[in-house]
């Protein structure tokens, strides 16, 4: 006997799935109709038994599913046979009479809200009554069923007359992330969540749904000269009030005192009771000199760009920061980060790893050894092909914070590249369980595509298309993200949309060596295996180094095999040189 049976439309089969793995994760045993049957005999031998058998009903509402005759149907059956019904709004639709019928006086609840329905089973399980309240719907307390403050930081406005201090809204926002996420009582988004709003504004209630939050916080700088001015509030979108709200003035000298003060102030509106070493956490600054702060937030900026001139502006601003004040351990850090990135994806001159390796010595010898000086040298040591070495500075990290992805994800790399897909997919899962990523998905998609696992990979695609539609939505302009949602189009088996990604792609002038690479990929899926190549070709000439990845590349035609070993020696050359010169 299943515990829920999932009724759709045939059209929102990503959020469909995407549920059932949600659900599955917590345990439950979840039956759903992979195949959208069509025949009625079939129908009534299977789908009819799965509901007299299943203990909840659950039916997922949107205007597609709302015109299926088969979603009517299983309803209807689910009523008959008094099934505990749970209503999951896709969109917000009107439902028809026949929908109103069975589930007029039920609580609804919306499938981003993944906390609320694993709850609500859990309530259903135990044997409440039917229409009682689903967990995680508007309440008065604090905390929220999963035992934490459910909370997001928005990006912060730049006031500034100029315009020009959006390092420094986008670094009190890092701050206050960091530091309440931080915080054993809280539950807060990451960066990445948060920023699509930074230019897209809907309305609270809307930003807490999708972020399956309870509270917002949102403020502004304006800096004009040494003058600041910060202001900070804090909302309850469940009781649509606002709970605090403050201002402060002064020069750039008292930016550690404001971060400090907002973060002790928001805990105290929402009645948080912290213990010694949370109180020290929000006390903690990375360095105590303004100016270094200030550098090494430009470093930040420059550094997500993501680019070899990113890079190399970042690493500028973070020595500088480093030289006014020896003691930033957070500067090295990120500045060691930054030079095996640029030794991976931009140079193999050997001094890369030497600047990473001294900058990452220089933050132990301030912090002693951290989950994240392991996992930095963890991925230095992956560098400098010291496979053994990695593997256990990567697992000695997650030991030290289980809670961190990265470490996952860097051990998903090392046994990818060594064509160990399976251990590699395990180390992905995990990360993606933790924190879901655009990366994450997709090297998952590639485990199970090099696995030959097709219909776990046609699932799995359709949930990640699902998300990457969502991200471009908040950031149209990503060519990554669009790479990857041509992929996943591709391993769905809709070969049609993913010539359409492809054909935006080709458009773009703004590809790097990476990316080239990556598109080259895809050409030889969609079967253009002399497009491949010569995007190969172009990605070197642009500076891309994972020869490693290159070598992974395979061609049935020996003309495209020959060629594939030419640019291997080409860049085995470049690679030598670049080391000689070094």
């Amino acid at each position: 006997m299943a515990d829920i049976f999932i009724s759709y439309s045939s059209h929102d089969r990503p959020s469909a799935l995407a549920l059932v793995t949600k659900l599955r994760d917590a345990g439950y045993d979840v039956w759903i109709d992979q195949h959208q049957l069509n025949a009625a005999t079939r129908w009534s031998k299977e789908i009819v038994h799965a509901i007299n058998n299943c203990k909840i009903f659950a039916v997922l509402l949107s205007p597609s599913s709302l015109k299926s005759e088969n979603v009517r149907k299983e309803l209807s059956l689910a009523g008959e046979r008094h099934k505990q019904l749970l209503p999951i709004f896709i969109e917000k639709v009107a439902l028809p009479d026949e929908f109103a019928y069975h589930l007029t006086g039920l609580q609804r609840v919306f499938i981003e809200n993944t906390d609320a329905i694993v709850a609500a089973v859990a309530v259903m399980q135990s044997g409440s009554k039917r229409g009682d309240r689903i967990p995680n719907q508007p309440r008065t307390d604090t905390q929220s069923d999963t035992g934490g403050v459910r909370l997001a930081v928005l990006p912060f406005d730049d006031l500034s007359p100029a315009k020009d201090n959006e390092w420094f809204a986008d670094g009190m926002v890092d701050e206050l992330i960091n530091t309440l996420g931080a915080l054993d009582t809280m539950k807060v988004p990451s960066r990445t969540d948060v920023m699509y709003y930074k230019k897209h504004h809907p309305k609270a209630q809307e930003i807490a749904n999708d972020l399956n939050v309870r509270y917002l916080v949102g403020g502004s700088v304006r800096k004009a000269g040494e003058k600041i001015r910060i202001t900070a509030s804090l909302t309850d979108t469940q009781a649509n009030q606002q709970l605090w709200t403050s201002s402060y003035d002064g020069t750039f000298d008292d930016v550690f005192v404001f971060q400090e003060t907002v973060a002790k102030q928001i805990a105290d509106a929402l009645n948080l009771k912290l213990s010694p070493q949370e109180v020290k956490t929000i006390a903690d600054q990375p360095t105590h000199n303004p100016e270094a702060y200030e550098l090494y937030l430009r470093g930040l900026e420059a550094h997500r760009q993501l680019t070899r001139a990113g890079y190399e502006q970042a690493l500028a601003l973070y020595e500088q920061a480093i030289s006014i004040d020896p003691k930033f351990d957070v500067a090295y850090l990120m500045s060691a980060s930054a030079c095996a990135i640029f030794y991976r994806e931009c140079s193999r001159e050997l001094k890369w790893l030497k600047r990473a390796e001294d900058n990452l010595q220089k933050a132990k010898n301030i912090t002693g050894e951290t989950a994240k000086t392991l996992w930095i040298q963890g991925e230095i040591e992956w560098l400098e092909e010291d496979i053994v070495a990695a593997e256990a500075t990567l697992r000695k990290s997650i030991e030290l914070d289980p809670h961190n992805e990265l470490p996952y994800s860097y051990l998903g790399n090392i046994y990818s590249a060594s064509n160990n897909y399976k251990d590699a997919l395990t180390q992905f899962e995990k990360a993606l369980a933790i924190h879901e990523q655009s990366s994450t998905h997709f090297n998952v998609l590639v485990c199970l595509g090099e696995l030959d696992e097709p219909t776990r990979l046609v699932e799995q695609a359709e949930i990640a298309i699902l998300f990457f539609e969502k991200e471009l939505k908040k950031d149209p302009s990503s060519i990554q993200l669009r790479m990857m949602l041509a992929y996943a189009y591709h391993w769905s088996g809709n070969s049609e949309m993913a010539h359409n990604e492809l054909q935006i792609l080709e458009k773009r002038e703004d590809l790097g060596g990476m990316l080239m690479f990556n598109l080259g990929g895809l050409y030889n899926l969609l079967g253009k295996p002399d497009e491949n190549i010569m995007m190969i070709e172009r990605a070197v000439e642009n500076g891309f180094r994972e020869i490693e990845s290159i070598r992974n590349c395979t061609f049935e035609n020996d003309k495209h095999s020959a060629k594939l070993k030419a640019i291997i020696i080409h860049l085995e050359q470049i690679i030598e040189n670049e080391r000689l010169d070094d």
